[in-house]
């Protein structure tokens, strides 16, 4: 029955059409992937996204959870020589003997709380379920209008939500501005990569784990900032070439992560892109055959006198 259910969501997610589907392979209106998705509610998108809309949810929700973010794909974290770690948060090493241990850990913790919420449906570090799911939605979901040119998608808590629930709003740029993951990084299409092309190569996949990293209730805190109401994991700005800036993309990221040279930036823990494209980061790299596993390779040359040397390509 597990077999039988696991090749119906791949048929589905995939494109190939089912008895009860509608023309484009995508489940039918009175289907659910509330099954495959133990965390996500789709009632909403069900009814509100289009069909083209859904095929790509479902897909980029596939890839982005059991691939990017399935801890037996992404393989260790935080050791001496992770060097994709290394380069969003800063050297593994210097967290653990020279600074903040309890920050290290809770950015561990953080990259593991994701798969265990929408995947499995658990509560953070704990084999309970969860009270209350993360819907998925294709109009605005805040009592605010949200969606604007430049705005992929956003999530909206329980306090800004219309009918108070934790909801992804998808906006229009989000199905005109991105791409899946396994056709921008195509081997055949590039075969050379460095962290650098992180910034313009934004997928479906790293925007929707960009959004389960806001949402609150999966486990995440804002440590950073113990005095903060309302502890979250948010776009952080600081000033960077001269500039106050979000931070943003690979290069910031990792310049964001050896802001004071000598010590960490426990500001990363909090930082959405730093988590999204580390996870980006680690498929591109097992999908790579490991080309950004080599210590002594330009592509991780982070700005850091204990790092690996000069500046990516």
């Amino acid at each position: 029955m597990l077999a039988l259910a696991f090749f119906t969501f791949f048929l589905v997610a995939f494109g190939v059409p089912l008895n009860g589907g509608d023309s484009s392979g995508v489940m039918a209106r009175d289907q659910s992937a509330e099954s495959k998705f133990q965390g996500i509610d789709w009632s909403k998108a069900v009814n509100d996204c289009n069909s083209s809309q859904l095929a790509i949810l479902e897909r980029a929700s596939w890839v982005a959870v059991t691939e990017m973010l399935n801890p037996s794909n992404v393989g260790s974290v935080g050791g001496d020589n992770d060097f994709i770690f290394g380069w969003f948060f800063g050297q593994p090493k210097r967290w653990k003997t020279k600074y903040n241990s309890g920050v290290f850990n809770r950015i561990k913790n953080n990259l593991k709380y994701p798969y265990n919420f929408v995947w499995k449906g658990r509560q953070p570090n704990s084999n309970q379920d969860v009270t209350q799911r993360l819907f998925y939605t294709c109009s605005e979901s805040s009592t605010t209008p949200t969606c604007q040119p430049g705005t992929n998608a956003y999530v909206a808590n329980p306090a800004q939500s219309k009918d108070g629930q934790w909801a992804v709003t998808f906006c229009p740029d989000y199905w005109t501005q991105l791409e899946y993951a396994d056709r921008l990084w195509d081997k055949k299409m590039a075969p050379r990569v460095s962290p650098s092309q992180l910034n313009i190569r934004r997928t479906y996949e790293d925007e929707l784990i960009c959004q389960y990293m806001q949402v609150d209730i999966m486990g995440f805190h804002n440590y950073s900032d113990p005095s903060d109401p309302n502890p979250h994991i948010g776009q952080e700005w600081d000033t960077l070439y001269g500039t106050y800036q979000p931070i943003q993309g690979a290069m910031l990221a990792n310049n964001f992560a050896y802001l004071d040279p000598g010590t960490v930036n426990n500001k990363t823990a909090t930082n959405l892109d730093s988590y999204s494209l580390f996870f980006l980061a680690k498929w591109v790299n097992k999908k790579y055959g490991g080309v950004w596993n080599n210590a002594q390779s330009n592509y991780w040359d982070a700005p850091d006198p204990d790092g690996v040397g000069g500046s990516p390509p």
